[in-house]
């Protein structure tokens, strides 16, 4: 990934700073790249430094409210326990993401996967033969969301045209990855030979990265 798309996918990742209550305090803010260490990070700084006092205790959730394009959201959360040094006005901070007991200086990561969908052809009632090949099927998109990150393995000969991808189904299944979040619907144009047509079938890829098929 070159410097320029690095920049665009991280400007694309935001992130609040959030009260016990889920009130937002601060944000969102983007993250950015540091390089000399080469990590991304997001400094929160207004509302910590706006208070005063030696020894003054502040505790925090890091949310993140936006991913990068293609990718689910993240869920975690990182609880950021600040307090000012008891014998100067420094700040420390500690961290503490959900599950862990204790809080550490040491700087958390939150980690975001692709969204993706794999498809499988497969004959109604005999899922064990295998993958059926020779069936004409295309996805559709109906949402609003951008589809440039989209992509498929294996490559095989999938088509894109606006907000549809079209191929023929083979012994391998299909997967997409990096797909915008929305209703999609998936449709059989072409049966193989000796067999009927599917039912279309419609889904919605959430936020998280959770697909849910519609109509169940």
């Amino acid at each position: 990934m070159n410097a320029a798309d690095r920049d665009a996918l991280l400007a694309n990742t935001l992130f609040e700073l959030c009260d016990a209550e889920g009130k937002t305090v601060e944000g969102p803010k983007a993250l950015s790249y540091d390089p000399v260490t080469k990590t991304a990070g997001v400094l929160f700084k207004d509302v910590i430094c706006s208070e005063s006092g030696v020894g003054d205790e502040f505790t925090f959730f890091l949310v993140e409210v936006q991913a990068p394009e293609g990718y689910a959201l993240g869920e975690d959360l990182i609880e950021c326990y600040v307090k000012r040094n008891e014998t100067s006005t420094e700040l420390e901070t500690f961290y503490k993401k959900a599950g862990e007991t204790e809080f550490s200086s040491e700087v958390k990561e939150l980690v975001n996967v692709p969204r993706e969908v794999t498809i499988s052809k497969v004959v109604d009632g005999d899922e064990e033969a295998g993958e059926l090949a020779g069936a004409k099927l295309v996805l559709e998109y109906l949402g609003d969301g951008s589809l440039d990150a989209v992509t498929w393995k294996p490559s095989g000969d999938v088509v894109k045209n606006g907000k549809t991808f079209t191929w023929t189904s083979s012994k391998d299944v299909i997967t997409f990855q990096y797909m915008p979040a929305g209703k999609w619907v998936l449709h059989e144009e072409k049966a193989p030979a000796g067999y009927l047509s599917a039912r279309d079938i419609a889904f919605t890829i959430e936020n998280n990265g959770e697909v849910r098929r519609d109509g169940r």
